[in-house]
């Protein structure tokens, strides 16, 4: 799916600006932060809630773009979200997990 986004609006993604792209991370931040804070205690609880949390967002947004605007250049957006939120989720689990391994 991804690939097919890509291939179809391969001429949006240079105008994709910094400026969005950190809005976005911001974005991926603050839903994991919210995730931890409202969570029952317990580190694997916080943890877990907090990457599905930060994760939620972007698949949401995928399914809501594939339906609402097909063919158009939101799905370049939601492509780029997808980029940071899976990107920086997975650098968050990789964290998470080395910090685990050495208590």
């Amino acid at each position: 799916m991804i690939a097919a986004i890509v291939l179809k609006q391969y001429n949006v993604i240079p105008d994709t600006q910094w400026k969005e792209l950190a809005l976005k991370s911001l974005l991926v931040v603050t839903a994991a932060l919210a995730g931890w804070i409202f969570c029952f205690p317990g580190s694997n609880n916080r943890l877990t809630l907090s990457m599905i949390t930060g994760m939620r967002n972007m698949s949401l947004s995928m399914g809501i773009a594939v339906t609402a605007f097909p063919g158009s250049p939101a799905m370049t957006t939601i492509l780029a979200y997808s980029f940071v939120a899976g990107t920086g989720m997975l650098a968050y689990a990789y964290a998470a997990r080395r910090t685990k391994s050495k208590t």
